[in-house]
């Protein structure tokens, strides 16, 4: 039903019905929720198995009549701790980010509730200088095309 049928059909309707439409609705979108959860936590292991067996079988793309999955690695930055030597690399980060304030060079939107992989990787291209606190690790993410739809 599009959203003019649906305003249409509103008009017409006592309040009362409305809201039992309301809700069967909602509870309806409920149910499509779960389903969409259940579906995501089967892609995903479905998803890591694929590229457990591209990565043991050394391939980086496979096709089929359905589509096609490639493997993609990026670097993302981690943030290093070492408490045995009072080491934490989140105060070494916040100091370096600081720092280039204080030399004119803003840094400060590196920071969200995790480090900014694209700012990290482009300061790493441009500088070759790994920040102070962070550490590296490389995540294979799988990518995917639908074939077409017959």
């Amino acid at each position: 039903m599009s959203q003019n049928e649906t305003e249409a059909l509103l008009e017409s309707m006592p309040v009362g019905e409305k809201v039992e439409w309301f809700f069967s609705l909602l509870a309806e979108k409920d149910v499509v929720a779960e389903r969409t959860k259940a579906l995501g936590k089967k892609i995903a292991v479905i998803e890591e198995s694929i590229g457990t067996d591209m990565s043991l079988d050394g391939v980086e793309k496979l096709s089929t009549e359905s589509g096609t999955v490639y493997t993609k690695e990026e670097i993302h930055p981690n943030i290093l701790t070492n408490p045995d030597e009072g080491f934490d690399g989140w105060e070494e980060f916040c100091r370096w980010v600081a720092e280039g304030a204080k030399n004119g060079e803003s840094r400060w939107h590196w920071i969200q509730r995790r480090i900014s992989s694209k700012e990290f990787r482009e300061h790493l291209e441009e500088t070759g200088e790994m920040p102070p606190g962070l550490g590296v690790f490389t995540k294979t993410k799988l990518n995917h095309r639908r074939g077409a739809s017959k």
